[in-house]
């Protein structure tokens, strides 16, 4: 098997921190109540199926609209509909032990290569899988922009970029390991045409290798391994590092026939196909300093963060995020509930006071880009908290930000211009429309300016003016599903 290696310019190595999470899995099993949102991943709100009062079983669709860019959502546990209001359907468990159990979608086979290719997309439909990730997976329902005839690349990943983000040993452990071969190879029969690319970090060579028999022959599998990096987990990255192509900045990768797929979504498809498993649990890793244990837990989706978070957090001020530490949402209310887009929930220190004397300490923990701390010696891992540790200065043209910048824009100019308000065409020029929001501009500024924000704060702007870089695209682009 020949894996290739990729690489790409700028980015930020992760390396040693407090509260990565470790190879272990627990259950946490279902929970006493669900909220579910009918808005889940990539996709619009879709329509109840159920009604105040109804009895429902785990597994069993109780949203959908196939007249809209969604998939079906269902109920994560047994029990009776509660309250449907503001998009969430509330649901009260029965007691029903349902661990392990489920309703499960008509036409499944674990004999699943003698199954029709329409039968594959229902399953992959009707389970949920298609609207994961960030532009869905194509069928013959309206499950994302593109058709499945439109679709060249497919892009599967785990490149364990972001920090604190699910290891691939754990997403690939025991039988999931022959589970994630069979969901590429299902995805090989939905889309025949389509080249398949398998990305790992380097770090996991080893893990693809031990897959060489089940794609052996198979001309339309690709293998790569990348540098960890950040944001190397992000398909505006992605799709320029392995396919060597340009990116349509603004729009997305199925706008180019690339359908960019993380590890658990592969698995998800094959438990639709194989096992009739619709999507009603993740496996979630439990990030930073704040838990009590960092591991990773296989979570029914509707659990509420407190409920998931009970018993594993430290006492004090923490602050929550959903999916990365860079570009995640934060939690401010925990009975926000964990849905199928959710990968992660970290949980960091809300540090607000600034240290006294910092200048005088040696940084043991301190992370740095310049390598100015101590926490360059490997002896230390470092820590991740709210706090700035410092207070914001004028720039003073480090260059730092341009040399992490992965797209290769000026975000050292772009923010003085918007910081001075000058919100003209000339932002456009500079390629501001290039910027991805990966906010590592933020993260190594020694000045302490929030220079993602600002040029975020330029983009708005310059749209809300009648501003943006579509003409271009177009232009350049064959744009798929733009209608």
């Amino acid at each position: 098997m020949i894996i290739n290696n990729r690489t790409f310019r700028g980015g930020y190595l992760f390396d040693k921190f407090k509260g990565e999470p470790d190879q272990k899995l627990v259950e946490t099993g279902p929970p006493g109540k669900a909220c579910v949102p009918l808005k889940q991943g990539f996709g619009e709100e879709v329509q109840p199926e159920v009604r105040v009062g109804d009895t429902v079983s785990a597994g069993q669709i109780i949203g959908r609209n196939d007249e809209n860019l969604s998939s079906p959502v269902h109920s994560p546990i047994a029990g009776i509909v509660k309250s449907i209001a503001s998009g969430v359907i509330n649901i009260e468990s029965s007691g029903e032990n349902t661990e392990g159990k489920w309703k499960a979608l008509p036409g499944f086979s674990a004999e699943w290569q003698n199954l029709d290719r329409n039968i594959l997309e229902d399953l992959v439909y009707l389970s949920g899988a298609s609207g994961l990730d960030s532009g869905g997976i194509p069928t013959r329902y309206m499950s994302s922009p593109i058709t499945s005839e439109e679709v060249e690349n497919i892009i599967i990943h785990n490149t364990e970029a972001d920090l604190f983000s699910p290891l691939t040993d754990v997403l690939l452990q025991g039988p999931r390991g022959e589970e994630f071969a069979g969901g590429c190879l299902i995805l090989d029969k939905l889309f025949p045409k389509a080249r398949k690319h398998i990305v790992v970090s380097r770090k996991n060579r080893k893990i693809i290798e031990q897959f060489e028999t089940t794609f052996k022959g198979n001309d339309s599998f690709e293998f790569y391994a990348v540098k960890p990096k950040y944001p190397a987990n992000l398909e505006e990255v992605l799709v320029p590092a392995i396919l060597g192509k340009p990116f349509p900045y603004g729009f997305g990768a199925v706008n180019i026939g690339v359908v960019v797929l993380s590890f658990q979504t592969v698995l998800h498809v094959y438990q639709a196909v194989a096992q009739g498993k619709p999507v009603i649990e993740r496996i979630i890793s439990l990030g930073g300093e704040r838990f009590t244990e960092n591991l990773h837990a296989r979570v029914r989706v509707g659990t509420t963060v407190e409920a998931l978070i009970k018993g594993r957090i430290k006492e004090g001020e923490n602050r929550y995020i959903f999916n990365s530490i860079n570009t995640g949402v934060r939690v401010k209310d925990l009975s926000l509930p964990v849905d199928r887009s959710i990968s992660s929930v970290i949980a960091i220190p809300d540090e607000k006071a600034g240290e006294s004397m910092s200048f005088a300490r040696p940084g043991f923990i301190k992370d740095s880009y310049s390598y100015t701390f101590a926490s360059v010696i490997p002896l230390f891992k470092k820590g991740l908290n709210t706090n700035v540790h410092g207070e914001k200065r004028a720039c003073i043209s480090c260059g730092f930000c341009e040399e992490v910048c992965p797209v290769r824009i000026l975000p050292n100019l772009l923010h003085k211009y918007v910081e001075k308000n000058i919100i003209e065409e000339t932002l456009a020029n500079y390629k501001i429309f290039n910027c991805i929001d990966c906010n590592l501009c933020t993260y190594v500024c020694t000045s302490k300016i929030g220079v993602a924000s600002l040029i975020k704060l330029g983009k708005e702007k310059l749209r809300a003016d009648g501003v943006d870089n579509g003409e271009f695209i177009r232009k350049n682009f064959a744009l798929k599903g733009i209608h």
